[in-house]
């Protein structure tokens, strides 16, 4: 629940903040409480100098199975779907959203690895059977995701890049700035005490690729970044059907 209201305070700063207000064109608020907020439907007389949406903004969380019944919603967003525990609740809430014009809908997450609805709707979406745009963001690219160097640390660092390393570095095109950053996020508390090995932690909560994000959860033998790369390029692979005569 402390989450969904974050949410919403945030939805709430950002109406607050909206520079329509400084032209008086902002859609006017009704009210707000902890779990909505409701804009005006003002008459045809006062909209001009009132307009409204006639609409509301809810939040709920993913533990309320009742949540979307009874609705037609427009615009849906769903935050760290890889975490609900009821897919049913999932299942309701798309239920309630409409497939008309201007509908949209968003389902996010950390990818708490391949299993689960978040799993399935993603990779279904990457195949083209479904309805949804996979979008993957990763933290390559990113300037908080870097740790300043002067050039004498850049060159001492890079003496002491791991093979691993090089070859990480090389596929993703990323800067001594950014190993720099990894190796150290790894060493560190964000990594530590989880039941896995830090690498593996790192890559399933900074990933550079959607198939890095689907790491399982637990102690692995084999080297997941390996599996996840060789997995990808499998798919990329074309399947050939022949006969081998021996």
């Amino acid at each position: 629940k402390d989450s969904a209201r974050a949410i919403l305070k945030m939805a709430g700063r950002f109406y607050d903040n909206d520079l329509r207000h400084n032209r008086k064109i902002c859609p006017t608020r009704s009210h707000a409480n902890r779990d909505e907020l409701t804009f005006d439907n003002p008459d045809f007389r006062d909209r001009p100098q009132r307009p409204g949406l006639d609409s509301h903004l809810r939040v709920a969380t993913a533990d309320n199975k009742s949540a979307g019944h009874s609705l037609t919603l427009q615009f849906f967003h769903a935050s760290e779907v890889g975490r609900w525990k009821h897919g049913e609740v999932l299942t309701g809430v798309l239920n309630a959203l409409s497939s008309g014009p201007g509908t949209m809908g968003y389902l996010e997450s950390t990818a708490y690895g391949s299993h689960g609805v978040f799993y399935d709707i993603w990779r279904s979406a990457v195949e083209g059977k479904n309805e949804w745009t996979p979008i993957f963001l990763s933290w390559k690219g990113r300037k908080e995701y870097r740790t300043p160097m002067t050039v004498k640390q850049k060159e001492i660092f890079a003496n002491q890049l791991t093979y691993v390393e090089i070859q990480i570095m090389e596929k993703h095109k990323l800067s001594l700035e950014e190993m720099a950053w990894r190796r150290q996020t790894i060493q560190g508390p964000k990594c530590m005490g989880q039941g896995m090995d830090p690498a593996d932690v790192f890559r399933s909560q900074y990933p550079l690729t959607a198939e890095e994000a689907f790491v399982t959860s637990g102690r692995n033998y084999f080297d997941l970044g390996v599996v996840a790369s060789m997995e990808a390029q499998a798919r990329q692979t074309p399947f050939v059907r022949g006969v081998i005569r021996v």
